[in-house]
């Protein structure tokens, strides 16, 4: 009989109990595995030397058990797969004594900056540009922002007042792991949809940017948009029709000019759904550069007010999801049903062909035999010994080529189809 999953709050209690080897051998796995199981489950483990400081009664520390977050892994046991899928729950609401955080000392090197920001415009700027404009940084575990190089201080900006605005309201905003079971919602940097066909490359972060509340995540992308522009081509450089420069009228000669997309330093704020499941996603947008700032606070709290809507949404979608994979399942298995009684039948009709045509065979050799032995009859009656003899050689040498008419040697090699 296999041990049932153990929980969070199982491990948890049972890791501080006692020693991680002793833990390990209940469940049938290397200590080292263990430590892995309470990394993925985020269950804080005691660190090295604790046991032994408990026993000479020296003093310890024992951290709480944090609150899961929306990639933890909730239960686990012996031989399960990670990661498993998790138990989503809103964020409970948080007190108004302790929605805000406690005043901290401002920084020396300026305002306070969340981490996930700290050295975003020095990746950014030792990036490429595509022809759009848009950086494509050569790192690629970023905060999701979309962004020219003239925008770039603004986004940031953006996104730092974004992120401490919900961890003002006690929601992490952090990366989710690789390899989890998230996607990243399609980005469209276009105010209008395009004319042709948009082939240039965007970057994108390998590992999503969201916001946690409870076990639930919130994808969040802040892109700036573009549009297109008319530009005018002149001795090697294009540009916008609107804002032409002075030039020498021979230089119009070899002109021409073209639709081109082009950054216009307006944002939009993307908030989406990170689970394959459920197509949601919310923007904020801006009719002129600079709109959204100040609007972070009442973003922030918007999303969280509509966390308990999202899981509903989220457990709506996941059964349909489910009974869509249970209806593909009944389909499948009938499919296979189906295919195996055509396979039986013409298995049995091959059989029986097979079986008639044995039958058939040993008829016409069971004839061939009769007529061998009135031959042999017959001989046994001539007078002369050399023509019996050449006779009867003759008989054996036809018994021969015909074969065995041994009807159960035939049906032996008869087999019934399964």
């Amino acid at each position: 009989m296999g041990i049932e999953a153990i929980t969070r709050e199982q491990l948890y209690a049972e890791v501080w109990a006692e020693p991680m080897t002793k833990v390990a051998l209940r469940y049938g796995v290397s200590s080292s595995f263990m430590a892995r199981v309470c990394t993925a489950m985020n269950v804080p483990r005691p660190e090295v030397g604790y046991w032994t400081r408990l026993e000479f009664g020296k003093p310890v520390s024992k951290p709480p058990l944090p609150d899961a977050r929306p990639f933890d892994v909730l239960a686990w046991a012996p031989g399960m797969a990670f990661p498993a899928k998790p138990v989503l729950k809103p964020a409970a609401p948080v007190p108004a004594a302790k929605k805000a955080r406690a005043p901290k000392k401002p920084a020396l090197t300026g305002p306070r900056m969340h981490p996930l920001l700290r050295d975003i415009r020095s990746h950014f700027e030792a990036g490429r540009e595509n022809q759009n404009g848009y950086f494509r940084p050569n790192k690629k575990t970023l905060s999701d922002v979309v962004v020219s190089k003239a925008a770039l201080p603004a986004a940031v900006q953006l996104a730092n007042q974004l992120y401490l605005a919900f961890e003002d309201l006690g929601h992490e905003v952090s990366w989710l792991p690789v390899g989890a079971d998230f996607q990243r919602h399609k980005v469209n940097v276009h105010e209008k949809p395009p004319r042709h066909e948009d082939y240039e490359t965007y970057w994108y972060p390998v590992r999503l940017t969201a916001v946690s509340m409870g076990t639930l995540a919130i994808g969040l992308t802040i892109f700036e948009t573009c549009e297109a522009i008319e530009m005018r081509y002149i001795r090697g450089t294009y540009y916008r029709e609107d804002q032409l420069p002075k030039v020498n009228p021979r230089d119009m000669v070899h002109s021409w000019t073209t639709m081109q997309n082009q950054c216009t330093g307006r944002f939009c704020i993307q908030a989406y759904s990170p689970y394959g499941v459920l197509d949601w996603s919310r923007q904020w947008g801006e009719a002129k550069p600079g709109e959204l700032l100040g609007k972070e606070q009442a973003i922030a709290k918007e999303l969280a007010d509509l966390a308990p809507e999202l899981v509903a949404f989220y457990e709506a979608a996941q059964q349909r999801a489910e009974g869509e994979r249970q209806r593909r399942e009944a389909e499948w298995q009938r499919w296979q049903a189906e295919s195996r009684a055509k396979e039986l039948l013409n298995a049995q009709t091959k059989s029986k062909e097979a079986l008639l045509a044995s039958i058939e065979h040993w008829a016409k050799v069971k004839a061939m035999d009769a007529f061998f032995e009135d031959v042999e009859r017959r001989a046994a009656e001539l007078p002369d010994e050399a023509e019996r003899a050449a006779i009867l050689a003759n008989v054996q040498q036809a018994r021969e080529v015909i074969g065995s008419t041994d009807a159960l040697a035939y049906f032996k090699n008869w087999r019934y189809p399964k």
